[in-house]
Formats: structure tokens, sequence, C-alpha cells
């Protein structure tokens, strides 16, 4: 279980990786630097709880100490 969230970290990064594409593509340009990264902050918050949670659901952590592993390792990486 702890392995798939460990590769699941990845799908993460991509997300963070298309967050920062979509800040430079869209908002970059009309809204400004400080404005962009504003946004783009809020934009990334969300999507990433929408892949957390859709994780979540498909694969149910067992315990407190399993979500603990899983956010250090998380933090590590």
């Amino acid at each position: 279980m702890i392995l798939r969230y460990i590769l699941f970290w990845f799908i993460l990064m991509v997300v963070a990786i298309a967050n920062g594409m979509i800040r430079e593509a869209f908002f970059a340009i009309p809204f400004g630097e400080l404005t962009a990264h504003q946004i783009s902050t809020v934009t990334g918050i969300l999507f990433i709880l929408v892949v957390v949670w859709g994780l979540h659901r498909k694969f149910k952590i067992e315990s407190q100490t399993q979500a603990i592993y899983i956010g250090l390792i998380w933090l590590m990486m």
C-alpha cells in the first residue's frame, strides 16, 4: 500500500508541473508575476486536493500510523 502512495507522489509532481505551465501560459502576462503566483498557489492547492481525494477514495489508508508514514515519505521526497 505504501508503495502505491510513493509512486503516486510522482503523479503529484506532474500535477504541480502542469500547474506551473498553466500559470505561465494563462496568468503571467495578463496579471503580472505576483498575481500569477498567487492564482497558481490556489489552483495548485485545488488540483492536488482533487487528485489526493481521488486517490484516497480508491486506496484507503488503513491506519493513522500508515498516514503518518505516507506524509513523512512525501515530505522527504
